[in-house]
């Protein structure tokens, strides 16, 4: 009933999350969180009891400190540095729910020596969808993480900005060449959202060579983004040893604009090959 009273209702609230009963702690706690940015007041209180160990208590506590906002994000900046595990990760989350108030933090933990806090931030900036240079940025350097999921969660971060993450091109370059084939593939599928790039058309050429179809297929995809100057690396597709990649090379050089007569010498003989349906898209 305290929760309505709204900040009025905080100094008694505060009290009651020192009490020896857990159950009166946590309904506390969501009362304080039901008041939302007015019981900023509470915020060391619930820091604490937020690290007591508590767990149910400790997440209704991370609840309010989510709700309360931007004047919660040191404490839960703080809470990054503490040696639970669990700790770490509900406050990187609850720093996620805050939102573009939390961002700068966010951005400073993909640098953090711990790699679930590193990947808890990554996965918090994916869905704001920030396109800031300094969200950008850090996301691409973070492609180079010594974590696998980091590296995963960075590039799932970027392919959500679509053109908005054209700043990271040069790290995602970069990146393909330490990469092995499901990296690649996902590099690839980011580049892809950026749109035509002439620092893209050299690499994504190179790929063709790479040993993985679905590298090369993906490399195909790109390609047919970069409009009339990739047509002759998707001429040199159309013969390659993989059904999938010959026509998803031919559905490719539908997509780009202009002149494509070049492409009839190597189009022809795919009437004879592949499936149905892919003999049709040749047509």
């Amino acid at each position: 009933a305290l929760g309505k009273f709204g900040v009025e209702a905080v100094p008694p609230l505060i009290e009651a999350l020192k009490d020896d009963s857990a159950a009166l702690r946590t309904e506390a706690a969501r009362a304080l969180g039901s008041i939302g940015s007015e019981a900023k007041d509470a915020v060391p209180a619930l820091k604490t009891l937020f690290l007591s160990g508590d767990a149910k208590a400790s997440s209704e506590a991370a609840e309010a400190l989510g709700k309360i906002g931007k004047a919660s994000i040191p404490a839960l900046t703080e809470a990054l540095k503490n040696d639970k595990a669990d700790i770490r990760a509900r406050s990187i989350a609850t720093l996620g729910k805050i939102g573009a108030d939390a961002v700068p933090v966010l951005v400073d933990a993909l640098g953090d020596n711990q790699a679930d806090v590193r990947l808890g931030a990554a996965s918090a900036l994916s869905p704001l969808r920030i396109s800031d240079k300094m969200v950008v940025v850090a996301l691409a350097h973070a492609v180079h993480d010594s974590d696998q999921r980091v590296r995963q969660q960075c590039l799932q971060a970027l392919q959500l900005l679509g053109a908005g993450a054209k700043l990271a091109t040069p790290k995602l370059i970069a990146a393909l060449k330490d990469s092995d084939g499901p990296n690649r593939v996902q590099i690839l599928q980011v580049l892809q959202g950026l749109g035509e790039n002439e620092q893209i058309v050299p690499v994504a050429a190179e790929l063709l060579k790479d040993a993985s179809a679905q590298v090369r297929q993906s490399a195909v995809n790109l390609l047919s983004q970069q409009g009339n100057k990739a047509l002759p690396h998707l001429i040199t597709a159309l013969k390659d040893n993989d059904a999938n990649v010959r026509f998803t090379a031919v559905r490719a050089i539908q997509f780009i604009p202009g002149d494509i007569k070049d492409a009839l010498p190597a189009l022809v003989p795919l009437l004879k090959d592949g499936s149905k349906f892919q003999k049709q898209s040749v047509v």
